[in-house]
């Protein structure tokens, strides 16, 4: 448990939350956060799991895409650095997030399959990190809305996320 904002609230929902907002902001469509024991797509025994589907923007260019998927990989693992006051690098907070280490991990090998390699390889996956580790600060509120809800609810759908992110949007622009 973790005490943020005045609330108990479950690591395990903030992280999936922290999944969710990024997803929101990567402009993800069909968004469904869960807890529960379960086996992930890549064999990893996970407390809960993020689905979303990746829509194709105009004219977006493959690395595009796949950087967006990144962000929603390592929003879960950002929130942990952010919680834990880690330093900027991405290296710690993915060794203990096997899961989301392991979809990053795809990703990038996605996006060198793409032609993305080298400096460039290494500038997009640091730049698409400091990107979700703003996370954490910047959608403080949305994320521990969420994580509230899932915590309660155990599984939220699209609409449900979407409402209470603009809820908590909300209020925080009302402060």
């Amino acid at each position: 448990m973790d005490e943020l904002s005045g609330y108990q609230v479950d690591s395990c929902a903030l992280h999936e939350a922290a999944h969710a907002v990024a997803a929101i902001e990567a402009m993800m469509l069909g968004i469904s956060i869960r807890l529960r024991h379960d086996t992930s797509e890549r064999g990893i025994s996970t407390e809960a799991d993020t689905l979303y589907s990746c829509p194709v923007l105009a004219e977006e260019p493959t690395w595009r895409l796949l950087r967006r998927k990144l962000l929603v990989a390592f929003a879960g693992p950002a929130w942990e650095a952010f919680k834990a006051g880690e330093p900027d690098e991405c290296r710690p907070s993915l060794e203990v997030q096997k899961d989301d280490r392991l979809a990053a991990y795809g990703i990038i090998r996605k996006l060198i399959r793409a032609g993305i390699r080298g400096a460039s390889l290494k500038n997009c996956v640091l730049d698409v990190w400091q990107e979700a580790k703003s996370l954490p600060s910047r959608c403080r509120q949305q994320i521990v809305t969420i994580g509230r809800h899932l915590e309660q609810l155990r599984h939220l759908d699209d609409s449900q996320i979407r409402m209470l992110y603009a809820e908590a949007s909300f209020h925080s622009a009302q402060r």
